[in-house]
């Protein structure tokens, strides 16, 4: 599942897939295999599938002892928005995962202009499966990061 999420470039949220093509960042573009969504509600679908893959991954190898095969650094998606706004069908825009990646603060501060109140609405966006999966990376960090406690 981790390999098709990858290959559907489910792990990269679609207006930086198009960034990504454009910058040179990709020598060799993909075969695009998923239209563009036709609305929210139909990316936040997407986003939802791959977070449920992201969080089976993750119990995955922490069951078995196998290594992840969806690394954190490499996941540039929003953390999906809190279910009920997403039942109502009210546009918002989530944050950026990165519990374990300093990167995303720099990525993330970007993306909203670093606009305080665009963040904080971002984060008032989020619900228990948002908090869920930062949790669950959390776990995932070896205890050499940065996020370590001492």
């Amino acid at each position: 599942m981790t390999r098709t999420v990858e290959q559907l470039q489910l792990s990269i949220e679609e207006e930086d897939i198009s960034q990504r093509n454009t910058a040179g960042e990709n020598l060799l573009q993909r075969m695009v295999f998923l239209s563009p969504s036709k609305c929210w509600s139909e990316a936040e679908e997407r986003r939802r599938v791959f977070w449920a893959v992201f969080l089976m991954d993750r119990f995955c190898s922490v069951s078995t002892g196998w290594n992840l095969s969806l690394t954190g650094a490499d996941v540039r998606r929003r953390l999906p928005c809190e279910g009920a706004l997403w039942e109502k069908e009210t546009e918002v825009q989530a944050p950026h995962f990165g519990i374990s990646d300093k990167r995303s603060e720099s990525y993330e501060a970007a993306g909203t202009g670093g606009n305080q109140a665009v963040l904080d609405a971002q984060h008032d966006s989020i619900g228990g499966l948002a908090h869920c999966i930062e949790a669950v990376e959390s776990l995932s960090l070896s205890p050499n990061s940065s996020c370590s406690m001492r």
